[in-house]
C-alpha cells in the first residue's frame, strides 16, 4: 500500500486528527493559528491582532511580530515543517519541527515560553 503525503505535502485541509491535536493542546495562540488557516484561505490575514500571510502557491502561513522585550518573532508553517525564529539584539535563534514530526505537537507546545506577545 502506498504511503499517504505529509500532511503539509500539498494545500488543503488538514487531516482532522492533526487538527483536533492541534486545537486541543497547550500550543501558544499564534501556532494553533498557523494550523487553522491551513488550506482555508489565502492572502493576508488579521488573527487576534497578528497578521498571518497565508500563501497557497509558496505553500506557506507565517506571521512577525515584536515582543514587548523587544526580541523580533518569526513563525512559518511550510512544506518543510513549522519554524520559530527569534531575534533579539545580541543572538538569533531557529527551531524547526520537520513535516514528517508535525504530528507531534510536545514539540511545540513548550514555545508557549519563547513567544511573548504582551
Amino acid at each position: 500500500m502506498p504511503e499517504a503525503p505529509a500532511p503539509l505535502s500539498t494545500w488543503q485541509t488538514l487531516p482532522f486528527s492533526l487538527a483536533e491535536n492541534v486545537a486541543a493542546s497547550f500550543a501558544p495562540e499564534p501556532v494553533k493559528t498557523l494550523f487553522r488557516l491551513w488550506g482555508e484561505t489565502t492572502g493576508e490575514v488579521s488573527r487576534d491582532g497578528l497578521v498571518y500571510t497565508v500563501e497557497p502557491d509558496d505553500p506557506s502561513v507565517s506571521t512577525a511580530f515584536s515582543a514587548p522585550d523587544g526580541a523580533f518573532t518569526t513563525l512559518s508553517l511550510s512544506g518543510d515543517g513549522l519554524a520559530l525564529s527569534i531575534t533579539t539584539r545580541d543572538e538569533s535563534s531557529v527551531t524547526l519541527v520537520p513535516a514528517d514530526e508535525i504530528g507531534e505537537v510536545w514539540r511545540y507546545e513548550a514555545w508557549s515560553e519563547l513567544i511573548v506577545l504582551r
